[in-house]
């Protein structure tokens, strides 16, 4: 039984005090969070996350499934039916910190979101989908999600949420109209789509863009960006705009969930790979290495192995307008009587 003595709206007396503080300050603000579910091109793995309303209005008119499918992302989960929007009660406090970096000049905007009571939607999705709200402020409207939930005081009886704005670089990985992004295509300008279409029975993931929690085994990609480098002196450019460069990349693999055998069959199978297709060749000799990845709660280490290739490739841009246009054209006939 429960030693914290609670009032009849299931609040402590400190509970009771301080919701009515957050009700004072934020003038008993609700903020509206829509549901986006997560949708990753089949082409190079580059991950989007789509208005579920959006999907929802295209359902039977447009194949969204097409850039959902395993195993670039978790193709056994299925989307729990949880609403497309949530009402939830509580204050939002924000600050403002200006960074000033090489490339781009960015307002990082830290978000604390504090809720009177758990938001059991959070916990009701699962890792394909996400509520983001869109925030009216000064500087304009701005999307907030959150990557942690602060220590909690059940005495207090409230739930801290935390989390940055949508930085400006990253608008273009959330979608509210299938006008703002081209699936069909690529984005990466390395060797990422060759690795991505390997045959093989784990899942392939490029870095960084493993889904949350994601159960071994499966392999990761990492291209060494600093290390895409040209080996011809300038790019083959046919008469049609398509241009083909000789390139070089070094890429990690790293195994999870693998054990020697299984790794063994893999890199045996890129070698072969490498000799049927001809789309890349190899300039070193890769070798498995055993790597430590440790809990200490549980004094255990994971199965993760690593190999580092360095291939030779083309990196080529295909002009397909033409084909464009063949695609597209089409004809009007009109009978006329044959000439005697």
């Amino acid at each position: 039984m429960s030693t914290i003595a609670e009032s009849a709206s299931g609040k402590t007396p400190l509970g009771s005090a301080l919701e009515a503080g957050v009700n004072t300050l934020s003038i008993t603000q609700t903020l509206t969070f829509e549901l986006y579910e997560r949708k990753v091109s089949p082409i190079d793995g580059m991950a989007y996350w789509v208005n579920a309303q959006l999907l929802r209005a295209l359902k039977g008119t447009y194949n969204t499934e097409d850039y959902n499918t395993s195993p670039y992302n978790q193709g056994t989960y299925e989307n729990p039916a949880v609403p497309l929007s949530i009402q939830v009660q509580g204050s939002l406090h924000y600050s403002t910190k200006m960074h000033q970096l090489e490339d781009r000049t960015t307002a990082y905007n830290h978000i604390i979101f504090t809720s009177l009571s758990f938001i059991q939607a959070f916990n009701s999705i699962n890792p394909q989908q996400m509520y983001i709200c869109s925030y009216p402020s000064e500087k304009g409207i701005q999307k907030f999600g959150f990557s942690e939930r602060m220590p909690f005081y059940q005495q207090a009886g409230l739930w801290h949420y935390r989390g940055d704005s949508l930085y400006a670089v990253m608008s273009t990985q959330i979608i509210e109209s299938l006008s703002d992004f081209d699936l069909a295509t690529q984005t990466v300008s390395n060797s990422l789509p060759i690795w991505l279409s390997l045959d093989v029975p784990f899942n392939i993931y490029p870095s960084y863009l493993v889904p949350q929690n994601q159960i071994p085994p499966f392999i990761v990609v990492h291209i060494e960006p600093n290390q895409t480098i040209a080996l011809g002196q300038i790019p083959l450019i046919l008469k049609d705009s398509s241009s083909w460069q000789l390139t070089r990349d070094t890429v990690r693999i790293s195994f999870f969930g693998l054990n020697n055998n299984q790794a063994i069959d893999f890199m045996n199978y890129v070698f072969q790979y490498t000799l049927d297709t001809e789309l890349f060749g190899l300039m070193n000799m890769p070798i498995i290495q055993d790597h430590k990845v440790t809990q200490p709660e549980y004094n255990v280490i994971a199965k993760k192995k690593e190999a580092i290739f360095e291939i030779n490739y083309y990196q080529n841009r295909i002009q397909s307008i033409s084909r464009q246009l063949i695609l597209e054209a089409f004809c009007s006939v009109t009978p006329i009587d044959t000439p005697t």
